[in-house]
């Protein structure tokens, strides 16, 4: 009885946690601050603590103990989750201003800081980014005793904890504060729309238009994502809007759970690179190197489109593989007649664009308005009525459902952000990894988009693109790389940090919605996103591929990079409906020579590539014949 009581208020406060993101994001409380202020990182630390509450009141420390009653000390720890975030609300004023070392008290609540982030990741995510973080902060400890260029100073336990829990750039930093800020709203748009019918009202749509071919609902998961993340521009974003309708509905056609978000988790993540919007840093980037815009979006078309060419196919193979064919056309909801019952959702859909493309409005404010056109919207015209319980289900499942199986990330990898920040570690790797190159092109291509997937980690797309466009891009200019293409480049592998396990927050929040393994999830997506890989490396030796060079040469990239990537696809895939199921020599010989003919423009190498991919269709057509002729024999029997 005592705990229904207590989950009944951790449901309340769940809800109140959302209203306060809300109120804080539409700057509610400057109305009185002339009686108080709640500073961006008070706030921040507040919001995370009370959602890791939620943590350790909902999850167990073993999946075996989930349906188990709340132990003791998760009653504690979730009462501390809120003391060490409340600490750093009321005292934010005198720490932004004055903050010197940590006293005493302030170096034990750190430490209790950390150790909660650390066990809500390794509860909510797994144990891999608990890892990751643990090495990292124990490189602050221990790191001046390394030796060679990566030997740093020795900063002392209250420096490195005051870092840490304290600073700006430590776990209460960027990550968690995009989290408790972007996220949140997208995951409370996302809440309402279920609330709303316009899950069910997509399924019909999509039913209606591609219910009937193989693989329907994952390729309109391509397009939606596609479409709403190169206005959004955040890929976190994305899956936490249209993943709660797409990754089910993938779900529900036969698609493994891994899969499921690991589609959703590509095609929001390619979002940000697909023009005419992409995100801020197209913006950025055009403003740098003093070209028109319209010269970024035209070189950014063609790898977008094959970015999302490969992960067509590959949904489309795994359709085939599975043998998910489409549902009777007469089965299928009326397309005329789904779109007359919910013609009012185009509504806050189109506030949701002007306020973004017209207004100009940021990512965050343009979906708080959309949600209160979708009430308004809802309310005068909606078939399924708003209520308040809906409303309170709403508020209550943003954190409950989407916010908590994520809020581990913002702690463990804030204190990765941090030690890198502290120890400057980021420019340490980057200045080394431009010398060991030894004025190998190719080994500099890879060091930087290492680097640049260590800093993705923490930082956002925009501030790893402009540290690296600082830090690596003159290198890779002095390499003869045009500046154009470097900065492309730079672009381009500052995806990685969102799809590539172990530190792959897009994959994280799908796998979260998707209910499936996390690094099952992570290490799908990898592979669907392969082009992601490839592309920008062949940005740089074939340059047709973005718009340079005259019309024959692009041209001829074009092509070769449409069946490179293509064939590549369906050697990562492992499957083609020419004799089914591919070997493992098959599989090479499509993922090498794809690889070598959509990346070279030299003659010799394409002449490979093309016998390799010859070679591996000749046995496929041989296998399928063979197999033809086997299934013509067992007919004649029967």
């Amino acid at each position: 009885m005592l705990m229904e009581r207590v989950m009944k208020v951790a449901d309340w406060l769940a809800a109140l946690t959302t209203v306060f993101i809300v109120l804080y994001t539409v700057r509610f409380f400057d109305l009185f601050s002339d009686y108080f202020e709640i500073f961006p990182m008070g706030f921040v630390a507040l919001t995370s603590g009370l959602i890791l509450a939620q943590a350790f009141l909902r999850k167990r420390t073993t999946k075996s103990g989930e349906n188990s009653t709340i132990p003791w000390y998760d009653l504690i720890l979730a009462g501390f989750s809120i003391l060490v975030g409340a600490y750093v609300m009321i005292n934010a004023e005198r720490i932004v201003t004055t903050m010197g070392l940590p006293s005493a008290g302030e170096i034990v609540l750190g430490f209790a800081a950390i150790l909660l982030f650390m066990e809500g990741a390794r509860r909510t995510v797994g144990l891999a980014l608990t890892i990751i973080a643990a090495i990292f902060v124990a490189y602050a400890f221990l790191g001046s005793y390394i030796p060679g260029p990566l030997n740093i100073a020795e900063f002392g336990t209250a420096r490195i904890i005051g870092h840490l829990y304290l600073f700006s750039d430590g776990m209460y930093g960027v990550i968690a504060r995009t989290i408790v800020t972007m996220v949140a709203v997208y995951m409370l748009f996302a809440q309402f729309l279920t609330e709303t019918g316009l899950g069910k009202f997509i399924i019909d749509i999509s039913n209606a238009l591609v219910g009937n071919v193989r693989g329907g609902p994952a390729k309109i998961a391509i397009f939606a994502s596609a479409g709403f993340g190169m206005i959004s521009g955040s890929a976190v974003g994305n899956v936490a809007t249209t993943g709660v309708f797409t990754i089910p509905l993938m779900k529900k056609l036969g698609y493994r759970a891994e899969f499921a978000g690991a589609v959703e988790a590509v095609a929001s993540t390619g979002g940000a690179i697909m023009p005419p919007i992409m995100g801020t840093v197209a913006f950025i980037m055009a403003d740098m190197l003093s070209v028109p815009y319209r010269q970024v979006i035209t070189m950014a078309i063609i790898p977008a489109l094959l970015y999302y060419m490969t992960l067509f196919i590959q949904v489309d193979l795994e359709a085939a593989k599975l043998n998910l064919v489409g549902i009777e056309r007469e089965k299928l909801p009326d397309l005329r007649s789904t779109l007359l019952g919910g013609w009012y959702y185009a509504i806050p859909m189109t506030v949701f664009f002007v306020e973004l493309l017209w207004f100009k409005n940021d990512a965050i404010l343009s979906a708080l308005i959309t949600i209160a056109a979708l009430i308004i919207s809802n309310l005068l015209f909606g078939k399924e009525k708003l209520n308040l319980k809906k409303i309170y289900n709403a508020l209550k499942n943003t954190v409950l459902e989407s916010m908590v199986s994520i809020i581990g990330i913002a702690g463990a990898a804030g204190c990765v952000v941090a030690v890198v920040s502290l120890t400057g570690l980021g420019v340490k790797l980057s200045g080394f990894l431009v010398d060991v190159s030894n004025g190998s092109l190719l080994l500099l291509l890879l060091f930087t988009a290492i680097v640049n997937y260590i800093l993705g980690m923490g930082l956002p797309w925009s501030a790893s693109f402009l540290l690296l466009v600082v830090l690596v891009a003159p290198a890779l200019e002095a390499a003869g790389v045009e500046q154009t293409i470097a900065y492309f480049f730079i672009l381009w592998t500052g995806l990685y940090s969102f799809i590539t396990w172990p530190v792959a927050v897009a994959g994280y929040v799908a796998s979260s919605i998707a209910e499936s393994n996390v690094a099952k999830t992570c290490l799908t997506a990898m592979r669907l996103a392969m082009a992601s890989y490839i592309i920008p490396f062949a940005m740089i030796f074939n340059r047709g591929l973005v718009m340079q060079g005259g019309g024959l040469e692009v041209l001829h990239s074009v092509v070769t990079a449409i069946v490179g990537l293509g064939v590549g696809a369906i050697g990562f895939s492992g499957y083609f409906d020419i004799g089914g199921k591919l070997t493992r020599f098959e599989r090479a010989l499509y993922i090498l020579g794809g690889i070598l003919l959509a990346a070279s423009t030299n003659i010799v190498l394409e002449g490979v590539s093309s016998v390799m991919i010859l070679t591996a269709l000749t046995k496929n057509w041989s296998r399928h014949k063979t197999l033809k002729s086997e299934a013509s024999i067992q007919t004649m029997k029967l």
